[in-house]
C-alpha cells in the first residue's frame, strides 16, 4: 500500500514508523511484531483524533482487532470498503 508523501510530512516520527510498517504488511500486524519492528511500545498514545483525521483525509484507517489474546493492527483504504459496500 502506498502512503502520501503529504501525508508523512503531516504526521510525528513515530506515528510515520506505524503507519510506513502497517503499509508494507497488507494483512497487518500483531503488536508484538510492531513494537519490535518500530520501538513503539505504548501503540495507543500516538493514535489521536487528529492523527485519525489525517489518515481518513488520505482514505486510509487503522482498523484493531483482538485475535487469542493479541491484537492485529491492519493499514487499509477506505475506499476498498466503500466499494465493498456499495457492490453488495
Amino acid at each position: 500500500m502506498e502512503v502520501s508523501e503529504s501525508l508523512l510530512k503531516k504526521i510525528t516520527f513515530n506515528q510515520q514508523n506505524l503507519v510506513n510498517a502497517l503499509a508494507k504488511k497488507p494483512e497487518g500486524m500483531l503488536s508484538r511484531e510492531i513494537t519490535h519492528k518500530t520501538g513503539i511500545s505504548n501503540k495507543s498514545d500516538i493514535i489521536n483524533k487528529k492523527f485519525l483525521a489525517l489518515l481518513a483525509k488520505e482514505d486510509l484507517e487503522i482498523h484493531i482487532e483482538r485475535i487469542s489474546r493479541q491484537w492485529l493492527w491492519i493499514l487499509r483504504s477506505t475506499k476498498d470498503v466503500k466499494d465493498y459496500i456499495k457492490k453488495k
